[in-house]
């Protein structure tokens, strides 16, 4: 799964050019499999995805955003990281609603799991007496589950979404860290059997 992923790096960018999302989630997965910020390919991608965040420090709307606080937490070491977290935390203060949420369940949850990867804590978010805590619990039915009265397969997504967030955990803090891949494509796309990624 992981060399997939490498599969789709050309050079400066994972997958399609002109999006983010396959950059930001690309991430999230190789900095649990060996790889870091003194990977070339990591800095590059890192790069691309800060020189696409917005004036108002949206990586594209609140949700992406939310995922992209995630992955960027954890390389703080890139020039222009710490800034572009800054910008991205600024805009998502903006974004809150009075009733605390972002929106919908959904963004909620993953602007929760960005607050906990900043650090902070959903519940110091205020917004006219509400938190995005007090949102979700506004929105949860007697059952457990989130909207109430939605299908089963929507009730089930909402609630997944939302529980990392509620419980303050960022995806670097749930998925497991293994090793690279021993066959793994480096950061010109060729093979290299020793596990490593060029540098170059």
């Amino acid at each position: 799964y992981i060399n997939e992923i490498l599969k789709g790096f050309d050079g400066t960018q994972f997958g399609e050019v002109g999006l983010i999302n396959d950059d930001i989630f690309a991430l999230t997965p190789l900095l649990r499999s060996g790889y870091s910020s003194s990977d070339a390919l990591i800095v590059s991608t890192t790069k691309y995805i800060i020189a696409n965040q917005d004036t108002h420090g949206s990586f594209g709307s609140i949700d992406l955003t939310g995922a992209a606080v995630q992955s960027l937490s954890e390389l703080s070491s890139i020039p222009g990281v710490s800034d572009a977290l800054s910008k991205a935390k600024n805009y998502l203060t903006l974004a809150q609603q009075t009733d605390g949420g972002f929106g919908n369940v959904y963004t909620t949850g993953w602007v929760m799991q960005g607050i906990a990867a900043l650090g902070e804590n959903a519940t110091s978010w205020n917004n006219n007496g509400n938190t995005p805590v007090t949102y979700i619990q506004s929105k949860q039915a007697s059952d457990g589950g989130m909207l109430s009265g939605d299908t089963d397969a929507n009730r089930i997504w909402a609630t997944s979404y939302t529980l990392p967030g509620v419980l303050s955990k960022p995806w670097h803090t749930i998925l497991t860290s293994f090793s690279k891949p021993s066959s793994s494509i480096d950061s010109t796309g060729s093979s290299d059997n020793t596990g490593s990624t060029s540098s170059t």
